[in-house]
């Protein structure tokens, strides 16, 4: 392979020298050197990310010939060290899996050439092949992004990922629980006599302690709306049991697949962070259960054993065995969230209540979601506008 242009060799290892166009002022050419890289590699990942900080994007079009540039040379020299510097890993590794799996038919074309009839084409292709609109929604919105990114090096001039526009999807059919389906569920996993026994604080066997653990764990999903990543991330110095309220300061990560590489994550939004109080009688219980806990050690996490995040996957083919056994509806743990959302709406809440304890960013976002649990709204308005008017 030859050598990567602006990177250079002397006696202390690899430099790059950046050329960042004319001074407005002087009209001198202004250019900029680092040094002290060992690798050719190294000193190149640099000079990209220097490139790419830049005040002027502009710059970067200089490197590279504007009719040239294919879609594979973009992607992988420039665009996904850009965007992994401001995604966090749960978002880059499984968008950067879908960039470099469904792409291929673009990679050697210039971006220049590839047309909207293109994207029409791999749309029909995708859909040809039986996946869903949705989730073709979201690959061509990545492809987006990166032609967003392309237009201001200059690379392209038009967008055919926008152009085309989203394909119509119909909405999902959200399934929740209503209270009464958490009361099946909860006596039938929460006995008397194991309630008896914890709330005496006596030694419980194997089989009661991860009873009462999975039936808090979902109990508290039904009951606060947190997405299952603020739960299992929760730290008892987030809760004040004596006012019975919690900060949702985190979430559970993810660097790669691997469940040892999984780590405490600021939440998905900034409006994400948030703080709720919680029933007492769930209070009652997280009192127990650190009673219980303790007696492993001093563990952090509120939903561990031993301070290790709990594993999701199993939490939810747990979820589903109780659900077949007690003859319940189907749900998965997200559900959960759904389900107390629907409970607050059926309590009458707000939509801006429901909003911020879900931790919605935009209220918009709630009443797209969970407009259908509101289907007496219009009757309640007419029966308030006929109290007003006089008629009967």
């Amino acid at each position: 392979m030859g050598r990567k242009q602006n990177i250079y060799k002397d006696s202390n290892g690899y430099y790059f020298k950046a050329n960042l166009g004319k001074d407005p002022i002087t009209g001198k050419r202004l250019t900029k050197t680092k040094r002290g890289f060992k690798t050719e590699a190294e000193a190149y990942r640099e000079y990209m990310v220097f490139m790419l900080n830049q005040t002027n994007d502009q710059v970067v079009s200089d490197s590279y010939s504007n009719e040239n540039m294919t879609f594979k040379d973009f992607r992988d020299q420039i665009y996904l060290d850009w965007y992994k510097s401001r995604v966090k890993p749960n978002t880059f590794n499984p968008r950067r899996y879908c960039l470099l799996k469904y792409f291929e038919v673009f990679e050697k074309k210039n971006m220049r050439d590839i047309s909207v009839l293109d994207v029409q084409i791999f749309q029909n292709k995708l859909l040809s092949s039986g996946v869903c609109g949705s989730y073709i929604n979201l690959l061509c919105s990545l492809m987006a992004g990166i032609w967003d990114r392309a237009k201001i090096f200059g690379f392209v001039e038009e967008n055919p990922f926008r152009a085309l526009g989203r394909i119509r999807v119909e909405k999902k059919k959200i399934n929740f629980w209503t209270l009464d389906d958490f009361k099946v569920f909860e006596k039938s996993i929460f006995t008397t006599n194991l309630e008896n026994k914890i709330m005496l604080h006596e030694n419980l066997s194997q089989t009661e302690y991860y009873d009462f653990f999975h039936y808090l764990f979902y109990r508290f999903l039904f009951f606060t709306g947190l997405r299952f990543g603020e739960s299992a991330a929760l730290l008892w110095e987030n809760i004040d049991l004596d006012e019975g309220k919690i900060k949702v300061l985190y979430t559970v990560g993810n660097r790669s697949k691997k469940k040892s590489e999984q780590y405490l994550s600021t939440p998905k939004s900034k409006s994400s962070e948030r703080t709720l109080f919680i029933d007492s009688r769930t209070i009652l219980l997280l009192k127990k259960w650190r009673y219980y806990q303790r007696c492993s050690g001093d563990i952090k996490l509120v939903f561990s054993h031993d301070d290790v995040f709990i594993d999701g996957a199993w939490m939810g083919v747990k979820f589903k065995r109780l659900q077949e056994k007690f003859g319940l509806p189907r749900a998965t743990l997200h559900d959960m969230r759904h389900s107390h959302a629907s409970l607050l709406i059926h309590m009458k809440e707000n939509p801006k209540m429901v909003q911020e304890r879900l931790g919605h960013a935009k209220i918009e976002m709630t009443l797209d979601i969970y407009s259908h649990l509101y289907p007496t709204e219009n009757f309640d308005v007419v029966d308030r506008l006929n109290a007003i008017s006089g008629r009967e």
